[in-house]
């Protein structure tokens, strides 16, 4: 007879009968802790699974861009939960009796930020970032317009890093235009502007957008008056 000790169970074995047929062997178990509780699971976190996907969608969403209109399945539930827009949206079709699905015209943006916006909303913060700063711009627009809570300050943190002379007022100008919901761009953009100023002035095309903009001024004044 031994005996085996390992993660608090004791194994007792006992041979008897070696040369005399097959072994025989018994065992006693005495667990001293009890096992570590499950924990639980947030069903939300499977929600991404059904991004662009028609099963169980409630609601298309078609964005239009000249001639071409794109139908892009969605549910109604996810954008509520992320939108105080749609969430007012579904809550009056509601109450005046809409049938389903539910179906929504964009025109004002493009798709590709609509299916960035979208990848936000399931939970995937933005798989395909859009390149062009014009349309990281828009989904500052977008985050806007449709009340999307943390989307700006999530697209902030991919456009600042890449600000320039070239691009410092353009960003500003969105900034301070869509700080309603968040001043995460205009403040980040104005301290740029701020720090940077006198070098800026030295090139010509920071210049030339000054003496060509009247509306900048409201800017210049913001950024040195923002902390």
């Amino acid at each position: 007879m031994f005996t085996v000790q390992e993660n608090a169970i004791e194994l007792n074995y006992f041979e008897s009968h070696l040369n005399v047929g097959p072994f025989i062997c018994s065992a006693t178990f005495e667990i001293d802790a009890a096992p570590p509780a499950p924990q639980p699971v947030n069903p939300l976190q499977h929600i991404e699974k059904y991004l662009f996907s028609d099963q169980m969608s409630d609601l298309v969403l078609h964005v239009k861009s000249g001639e071409t209109t794109v139908s892009i399945p969605a549910h109604r539930l996810v954008l509520a939960a992320s939108s105080e827009f749609f969430r007012s949206k579904f809550d009056f079709e509601k109450a005046a009796g809409s049938a389903l699905p539910c179906q929504c015209t964009i025109e004002d943006f493009n798709e590709a930020c609509i299916r960035a916006m979208l990848e936000f909303m399931y939970g995937r913060k933005f798989d395909k970032m859009p390149a062009s700063l014009d349309d990281r711009l828009q989904l500052i627009d977008i985050a806007e317009f449709y009340q999307i809570s943390g989307m700006h300050e999530l697209v902030a943190c991919c456009i600042l890093p890449d600000i320039s002379a070239d691009s410092a007022l353009k960003i500003l100008a969105t900034g301070h235009r869509c700080r309603a919901m968040s001043d995460a761009l205009a403040v980040g953009a104005a301290r740029y502007l701020k720090a940077n100023f006198t070098d800026l002035m030295l090139q010509e095309s920071f210049r030339n957008s000054l003496w060509t903009d009247d509306g900048l001024g409201t800017l210049i004044k913001y950024a040195f008056e923002a902390e």
